[in-house]
């Protein structure tokens, strides 16, 4: 079927219109439309991994000793594989570090029963998911109605407003937050990198005292001066772990540029959606006159 341009041409002209009206009602659509989204800020903060292998090689000296020596074990002293940063990104992602930190800081009622009351990115709670006066949650999860949100409700939901990127050649963490409130989120990025460097802090300090213990335990158990040097200069690198934790604050991750308030909006895009809606009606009306004109032919 060959469509006439001409005669669609003549068809605009003589719907003008109609074509007028139809632009005009998409418009509008889209423009009402876009002032109802409400206005989304991103909050971020530029990081480093901090080398947590300043000894790694004095290690492996003594490691590759201790595997001479019948008997002894190199449980809890191998190498993963893993970099530091990959490290610390998959307990910055993980369901027990998001949960942890949404407990401590409170953030499951403005997380999960907030919403934004004006452009400027203020929040308020909805009634329609949590009554503030007799302090019950209104949502429904696999649980039932009038239940609170599940531990998974939670980390979904927080895992959906958090950015993480990763320059992996120049060794860059850009963490970002995006969220109604400009803040709250820039708050809840500095709170994140704390919490983390507090967190990988507090793991690192529990796995170098029970090395410590296993080591002192290792020399207790032989006679060999030869294993118990070895086990010594072990212990002495496990305690300068210990004293280099307790004197460095960003113990896991160095804030290169903290997260501060954002003041201009990442999305939505007005104009755009405007343009698509007036895209949109033109594409309508265009169909509607070919229909018309299809059919006056039939």
């Amino acid at each position: 079927m060959i469509i006439n341009l001409r005669e669609l041409t003549q068809s605009i002209v003589e719907e003008k219109l109609l074509v007028l009206f139809s632009l005009l009602s998409f418009s509008l659509a889209a423009l009402v439309y876009a002032n109802f989204q409400p206005n989304l800020y991103r909050a971020e903060t530029l990081l480093v991994p901090v080398s947590g292998q300043q000894f790694s090689a004095n290690e492996n000296s003594f490691l590759d000793s201790i595997s001479e020596i019948p008997g002894i074990s190199r449980a809890g002293f191998t190498d993963s594989g893993v970099s530091d940063a990959e490290r610390i990104l998959a307990i910055l992602e993980s369901r027990k570090f998001i949960g942890e930190f949404i407990h401590n800081h409170q953030l499951m009622l403005p997380l999960m029963a907030s919403k934004p009351s004006n452009a400027s990115g203020a929040v308020v709670i909805d009634d329609k998911k949590y009554d503030e006066l007799t302090s019950t949650w209104l949502i429904e999860n696999n649980i039932g109605k009038d239940a609170p949100p599940t531990e998974l409700q939670v980390y979904d939901a927080f895992r959906k407003i958090m950015r993480v990127n990763y320059d992996i050649d120049r060794g860059f963490i850009v963490l970002a937050i995006e969220w109604y409130d400009p803040i709250q989120i820039s708050s809840w990025v500095n709170w994140l990198v704390q919490d983390l460097n507090e967190y990988v802090k507090k793991n690192d300090l529990q796995e170098a005292e029970q090395a410590i213990e296993f080591l002192k335990t290792q020399v207790s158990n032989t006679q060999l001066v030869d294993m118990k040097n070895i086990f010594y200069k072990l212990i002495e690198t496990q305690t300068q772990t210990l004293m280099l934790a307790d004197v460095r604050e960003q113990y896991a991750l160095q804030v290169i540029d903290p997260a501060v308030i954002p003041e201009v909006k990442v999305s939505p895009d007005r104009f755009l959606i405007v343009a698509l809606g007036i895209a949109l009606g033109f594409v309508v009306v265009m169909l509607l006159l070919l229909y018309k004109n299809l059919r006056n032919r039939a």
